[in-house]
Parts: C-alpha cells; structure tokens; sequence
C-alpha cells in the first residue's frame, strides 16, 4: 500500500472502543469478560465481522484452552476467557491507549515501504515511557496495530480491485 492510500484507513474501524474497554477491563474483572462475550454475541446475531481485538481475544482463548489436556480444557476455556480469575494485575498501557499515541504521534511512523510501517524504534520508546511499560509489551501492542493495519490494507486493497 502506497501513502496516496493512507486517508482509506480509517483508525476507527480497526477498534471499536466498547470491545476493547471491556477486553482491557476482563483481566481483572470477571464481569467485564461477561460483557466481552456479550458484544460477540451481539456481533454475531447481527451477522456482522467481528472487531480485530474482538477475533483474536476469542481466537487466543480458544487456541491456549485447546492445547490443554482434553480433562483440563473447560476449566482453562474459563480462565483463558477470563471468566475465572487468575489475580493478575492489567497492564498500564492498553491496546486503546497505545492506538491513540501511535495516532497522535503518526509522523513517526516509517512511510518508506508499501504501507505504513508502525514497529520503529521511536514509536516504541514513546510507548514505553507514556506507558511505563516493559519493552517486550509496547512491542506486543506495536505489533497487534501493525497487524490490524494491515489487514485493513489488504481488505482495501482487495476492495478497490474488486469493484468496477
């Protein structure tokens, strides 16, 4: 993907906000899982596609409870889901809130190749000071943006090619 394609993303349609507050809230509160897999539901219903952190939420989930023993998978499906508590403590810096720097700070995003590039080393340091996080998991939340980024590129660009 060129730069002339940029304005064809849309950051809005990478995220909705709603999924992702109660994904961000399900770590630590049973409830907020609850709701997580109410909005799937609703998704569903509707016949709509699923958010991206929505997909790979539920994918994770299912992938890490299946490669359990098949004794221990229902149990794990919970705490994968979120649904049974591990007591661990959220990360500061959420998938929203790193998408928001990354927007507000989109001049040091790499532009050079055939779409725009979020993993550089400038937008990773400001991730990890705002943040206060540990570099491993602002290169996770880089990574789970570029991800989202291009698919989006290539539902456009598969899109464009498509339509008469």
């Amino acid at each position: 993907m060129t730069i002339q394609h940029l304005p064809e993303l849309e950051f809005g349609r990478l995220f909705d906000l709603r999924t992702n507050k109660a994904i961000e809230q399900a770590s630590a509160d049973p409830e907020a899982a609850a709701r997580v897999l109410l909005i799937a539901a609703e998704y569903l219903r509707q016949h709509k596609p699923l958010p991206y952190q929505l997909a790979d939420y539920l994918a994770d989930a299912f992938e890490a409870a299946m490669a359990k023993a098949p004794e221990k998978r229902l149990a794990d499906l919970g705490f994968e889901l979120n649904l049974k508590s591990r007591n661990k403590r959220p990360h500061k810096l959420t998938i929203s809130s790193a998408y928001a720097i990354v927007q507000q700070n989109y001049h040091l995003v790499d532009q050079s190749g055939d779409y725009p590039n979020v993993k550089t080393p400038p937008l990773l340091a400001l991730l990890q000071k705002k943040g206060a996080c540990s570099v491993s998991h602002a290169r996770s939340l880089l990574d789970r943006i570029d991800k989202a980024l291009r698919d989006e590129a290539a539902m456009i660009s598969n899109t464009s090619t498509t339509t008469p």
